[in-house]
């Protein structure tokens, strides 16, 4: 088992680091995104509130997209830690899915005749005990070594008495963070073009994907650019959310479909006939939407991301003779 992990205080990334460097940027974000995830861990585990567990994959998700985003600016390491996150995001994942798809039927039994509300109390008692046990999991989860020393391994990623510099962190951060925005952006235009072009549920499903790279990416460097970054990421939040409610409807009937094929012999005919009513409702809304959505991606471009651009070039500091690579040698030899 890991020694007890060392969790280093320390403000958000902020305006400090304007003058700093790509690495200490990269420690700052770490450092706020773990504590947040830290901080969610106690609700997650207690299960009262949703938002808790939400919040603490919300957390899990901005730790990779940093260790992913500053990838060159962090030890090596890094990388080993990302993967562990994804461990980690994958069993929050499955409790999150849960209550969403829980809320879903729930509201259907509101909003249902009596009958068939109460066929649907059936599915419903089922996603509860498929939730209680993904619940059981992540508790498993939280108290494993595993989780310890991943825990363990970020904390070490930030503390000043650890890491040792790394030549790609120590590029001035208003000089090394607009490729990395503009390659998260590159992406998430070749996806919309791609949705737009074929319009299939695959193709909108990785538009969702690099919408919320891009998202977590502007989020990261907001510190950076106050005045531009979070219009810019407000509405890739809103393309994000239109995807995301899509992507929900087709989790849904998946899931439904799988409760059919594996656990039909569980629930009465009455609530697989409903269960099959309402399934066939959501295809037909899921549908719906998906032909709409060709329309409703726009967000990714425009005026929004011509300020942001332009935020980015002012701030830049001048390379001297040699360019950007001048500038590493020479934080190198400082270093």
């Amino acid at each position: 088992m890991p020694e007890e992990p060392i969790v280093v205080p320390g403000s958000a990334p902020g305006a400090r680091c304007r003058g700093g460097t790509v690495g200490e940027l990269a420690v700052g974000i770490v450092r706020r995104d773990l504590a947040a995830l830290l901080d969610h861990e106690p609700g997650a585990r207690a299960g009262e509130d949703p938002e808790e567990l939400h919040d603490m994959r919300v957390a899990t998700r901005r730790l990779r997209a940093a260790l992913t985003v500053f990838s060159g600016a962090l030890p090596g390491r890094a990388g080993r830690l990302r993967a562990e996150l994804d461990w980690l995001g994958n069993v929050l994942g499955t409790v999150r899915d849960l209550d969403v798809q829980l809320g879903y039927v729930l509201r259907w039994q509101r909003d249902l005749p009596v009958a068939d509300g109460a066929a649907l109390a059936e599915l419903a008692a089922l996603l509860e005990a498929e939730r209680s046990e993904a619940r059981r999991q992540l508790l498993i989860t939280l108290a494993s070594d595993r989780y310890l020393a991943l825990v363990h391994g970020l904390s070490l990623l930030v503390d000043p008495g650890q890491p040792r510099p790394v030549p790609g962190g120590q590029v001035p951060a208003l000089l090394a963070v607009p490729d990395r925005v503009d390659a998260a952006h590159r992406r998430a235009l070749r996806a919309v073009v791609r949705a737009r072009r074929r319009g299939s549920p695959r193709d909108f499903h990785r538009l969702r994907i690099r919408s919320k790279q891009l998202r977590y990416t502007l989020e990261l460097v907001a510190d950076l650019y106050p005045k531009t970054a979070p219009a810019a990421a407000a509405r890739v939040a809103r393309v994000q959310d239109r995807l995301g409610t899509v992507q929900d409807a087709a989790a849904l009937c998946d899931r439904l479909r799988t409760i059919a094929d594996t656990g039909g012999t569980a629930l009465s005919p009455g609530a697989l006939f409903v269960m099959g009513t309402v399934a066939e409702r959501t295809r037909r809304e899921m549908g719906r939407r998906l032909r709409r959505l060709p329309d409703r991606i726009g967000g990714l471009d425009g005026k929004a991301w011509k300020r942001l651009r332009s935020d980015m070039q002012h701030q830049a500091p001048r390379p001297g003779p040699g360019g950007l690579h001048a500038v590493q040698r020479g934080e190198r030899r400082r270093a």
